[in-house]
């Protein structure tokens, strides 16, 4: 069975929720080219969710994870979008794809490149240069899995990192993983609002780095004059279709804020905020409904 070579670091059904027609458009930064594209074309990088096994083969295990966490989260998404309520587990699957999706993309993966790679590639050379260090790794494997991987002491280092980018894919699989769940965890510990802003006047865009992270007290935004909070660290933003934007707020105080659930606007100011914020918050890549609403950023 072949492996999949496009693999998507942002599902399709993410993107389905930003088109007109099974389309959207997508802006380069770095070309500063537009380009009309089906969710399929876009967010994706070749064998990107794929490592090399000790086989020396092309796993997809990850891709198969992910995808399973992906189908899950269509579902609780599409009842938000639909302003259905949230099961506790409709509402743990989109807690978990909207922790983990900030984690899976390349702004992270550079990241993960800059900080991690170089000091653990010499960590790992240096913890195994001990022949016996290697037997034991080799020993604890094979229990694990149950099955001989034709690991050597002679061929470990060839056989667990194979070439640099296999190296560097399982530092950032690791940290991916790692951060995602820990995500996670941060999200249920604390107390967090979830706050829809829709608007059907005015169309919001997305970008290759979907969840955005913003300190709430050194933003001026327009919007967070509606909502009645005190005490607010992190802001949260996160788009979930071309109408509906999630915001989320961490709340120290534990006190409500007096608005809370879905808020309509009126005026498209909002709106514009928000979407030059998701412009100026991207890594590489907008996606845009419409061509119009892109060129007015750039």
């Amino acid at each position: 069975m072949s492996i999949t070579r496009r693999s998507h670091y942002i599902p399709q059904f993410y993107f389905d929720n930003f088109t007109i027609g099974n389309l959207l458009y997508e802006y380069n930064k770095s070309s500063k080219v537009i380009e009309q594209k089906s969710p399929k074309g876009v967010g994706w990088e070749p064998y990107y969710n794929i490592f090399i096994d000790y086989h020396l083969k092309k796993n997809e295990g990850l891709e198969k994870f992910l995808n399973f966490c992906e189908d899950r989260a269509a579902q609780s998404i599409q009842r938000i979008i639909d302003n259905d309520k949230l099961s506790d587990s409709d509402f743990a699957d989109f807690m978990i794809f909207m922790s983990m999706i900030k984690f899976r993309v390349p702004k992270f993966k550079e990241y993960v490149k800059k900080k991690f790679v170089e000091k653990e590639r010499k960590d790992f050379f240096k913890e195994y240069k001990n022949i016996k260090a290697r037997e034991q790794f080799i020993e604890d494997y094979n229990k694990e899995t149950g099955k001989e991987t034709g690991l050597t002491t002679d061929n470990f280092f060839k056989k667990v990192y194979v070439s640099d980018e296999a190296f560097e894919d399982s530092i950032y699989f690791y940290h991916m993983l790692k951060s995602g769940f820990g995500n996670v965890k941060e999200f249920i510990k604390k107390d967090y609002f979830f706050i829809e802003i829709y608007n059907d006047s005015y169309y919001f865009i997305t970008s290759d780095d979907p969840l955005i992270t913003l300190q709430a007290k050194t933003y001026d935004l327009k919007v967070l004059g509606i909502i009645s909070f005190k005490n607010t660290e992190d802001l949260f933003i996160f788009p979930l279709s071309k109408n509906i934007v999630l915001l989320l707020f961490r709340n120290n105080s534990n006190e409500e804020p007096v608005i809370k659930g879905r808020i309509k606007l009126d005026e498209i100011d909002y709106a514009i905020e928000i979407n030059e914020i998701i412009f100026k918050e991207s890594y590489n890549f907008i996606y845009s409904p419409t061509q119009e609403i892109i060129e007015n950023f750039i």
